[in-house]
């Protein structure tokens, strides 16, 4: 897919209030403010591009038979570095405002919201008229809980592990809904995108399902359904409702996404909801209004790494650490912290978005969810679910029979749901990183590993166990967690500090598809990685294998400090308690 960097020159948004506690309930209608060109030459050529309203339009006629005033909150956004120290707007209301003009002034200086009464009225001559929608805030509600509802929501629920499946009419032969194979991946359940009434309702069958549809432009239009009959059978049980996939940022993709998430909230509240972007679709400060405004329960992204063209220096799927670290920064910011996810790439594909030959390795399977794991995230969805289809999907055979991807799926889902128990329960802090080779390319956002990042670890060796790199050590990370509020709730964790070694030596991308599938096994990119560790502590590893709690045996050096030794397959991690 190629990237797409969407330039807001300027955009005015209504900001509601940053309290969680208000819940955007409809849209009632547009006023204007006016700006002065002659005051703005600048802010008149910023404008541009920006949604006017008809000059023709009367505002007294566009009232009538409404009250004349409204109360509502609005403000103004502008781009990074633009000074709005001088920025005056000139308000034409006459005696209908009811409110102190220069503290609005100052409010749209700052960049605040503010709450006013208005009346319209109509253009004054020489002015930029400028529209905006305005969205009142009439449902108030009170959430004393430690934890974000998104987390809550997992911490009972475990990981939710699925596949995207449409329906066979959206271009996507062989889409067929298939609950054994799915019941046999160890799925929570499956991800059904637009979906028509095809099949009986299978509410009982699976704990969660998460239901997805995609933008609509006007949803607080009467006639507007936020799920169709068959997609509420669904919520019967706690779901995950996934409102709109690689929405391009505009205020009308906000204003729908505010609207639509607050009556999810409103009508389903054992539900959670979100939406989703490809990977850096949206800039930091797009993501952090879209957190903002619109309100989801988790933050997710969709990027495809490993295809026929793409190679990585040194086996390092630095672009992965990298989306998945805007994701968490993203996530991390509110006082409750959002949980995060991401989609695993399950299709034949030239370039990561269009049809081709290659197929996601054993080792890049592994870091999808992995890595992911590394990061904390809790959310892991197959794209895409295709039956008898072996020209696009990877999963099963032309005959129905289940391929050599769909075992490896089913293996790490196996293990995921051994480390469940604990990783549902934990916040990722942060993510380190340490370069296997000069060659590889750094990540953007990850701080370099040293002796100095914690108390226990005095020294990190790697040694590369397989056949690619050329024998060179490929890239680790180690990641540290804190157990999330009201986690005791739920199960008891182990005293000590929890962290995670990920192997990031991986082989595949850029290969000819069957050299990739050969080489590119999680034994053929296997590390040791040797942890130094301080001999006054205790180290314990959750098995990915049992699920259970093993004491490792480390090997007394010189120094009187233990080295621990874990071999790990290519795009794995492991699971250590320090004590």
């Amino acid at each position: 897919m190629k990237k797409f960097t969407f330039l807001l020159t300027t955009l005015l948004f209504l900001l509601i209030s940053c309290d969680n506690n208000f819940f955007l309930e409809k849209i009632e209608e547009e006023f204007n403010v006016y700006f002065s060109k002659a005051d703005n030459p600048q802010l008149q050529a910023d404008l541009q591009g920006i949604k006017v309203a008809s000059d023709e339009q009367s505002a007294e006629d566009a009232n009538e038979g409404k009250p004349a005033v409204r109360t509502v909150h609005f403000g103004f956004r502008a781009p990074e570095g633009t000074d709005l120290s001088n920025l005056k707007p000139t308000i034409d209301a006459g005696k209908f405002w009811k409110c102190d003009e220069a503290a609005v002034a100052t409010n749209f200086s700052q960049g605040r919201g503010k709450t006013f009464s208005y009346y319209k009225k109509a253009n004054p001559a020489n002015t930029v008229k400028v529209a905006i929608s305005v969205i009142e805030d009439i449902r108030t509600t009170s959430d004393d809980s430690q934890v974000s509802k998104g987390n809550k929501f997992f911490m009972e629920k475990g990981f939710f592990i699925s596949s995207w499946i449409s329906s066979p009419g959206w271009n996507s032969a062989g889409a067929e809904y298939n609950e054994g194979k799915m019941k046999e991946l160890g799925f929570s359940g499956p991800l059904f995108y637009n979906r028509e009434d095809e099949y009986p309702d299978p509410s009982s069958s699976f704990d969660i399902y998460s239901i997805a549809f995609g933008f609509s432009s006007h949803p607080w239009e009467p006639e507007y359904k936020i799920l169709s009959d068959w997609e509420k059978n669904f919520t019967k049980k706690p779901a995950i409702i996934y409102a709109g996939d690689e929405v391009y940022f505009t205020e009308e993709a906000m204003r729908w996404a505010g609207y639509t998430f607050s009556q999810i909230k409103k009508e389903y509240p054992d539900s959670i909801c979100h939406n989703n972007q490809w990977g850096a679709q949206y800039s930091f400060d797009q993501m952090r209004f879209y957190r903002d405004f619109a309100k989801p329960d988790m933050i997710t992204y969709d990027a495809y790494y490993f295809n026929e063209k793409l190679k990585y220096p040194g086996g390092s799927c630095y672009r992965m650490y990298d989306h998945l670290s805007e994701v968490k920064i993203i996530a991390d910011e509110p006082e409750k912290p959002l949980p995060i996810g991401h989609y695993v790439q399950a299709f034949r594909t030239s370039d990561g978005v269009n049809v081709g030959t290659q197929i996601a390795t054993e080792s890049e399977l592994n870091a999808y969810y992995y890595c992911g794991l590394t990061y904390g995230a809790k959310w892991f969805t197959l794209f895409r679910w295709l039956q008898n289809d072996d020209k696009v999907g990877v999963l099963f055979n032309s005959d129905g029979t289940t391929t050599q991807t769909f075992d490896i799926i089913k293996a790490i889902t196996t293990e995921l749901r051994n480390l469940e128990p604990h990783m549902k329960l934990l916040h990722c802090k942060e993510v380190f990183y340490k370069s296997g080779s000069i060659f590889n390319i750094k990540p953007k956002f990850l701080k370099k590993w040293t002796s100095s990042t914690d108390s226990f670890i005095k020294k990190i060796e790697t040694e590369n166990l397989g056949t690619t790199n050329e024998g060179r050590p490929g890239d680790i990370l180690i990641s540290y967690f804190e157990p999330l509020p009201t986690a005791e709730t739920y199960a008891t964790l182990l005293d000590g500090e929890y962290i995670m070694v990920y192997n990031g030596l991986l082989f595949g991308s850029g290969t000819p598809v069957d050299t990739a599938l050969q080489e590119g096994t999680g034994a053929n990119t296997k590390q040791k990685i040797t942890l130094t560790i301080d001999k006054a502590k205790t180290v314990k590893k959750v098995s990915r294998t049992t699920g259970q709690v093993e004491q490792l045996q480390g090997a007394q050096n010189l120094t009187g400090d233990f080295d621990y030794s874990l071999e790990i397959d290519g795009g794995k991690s492991e699971l250590l308690i320090i004590e």
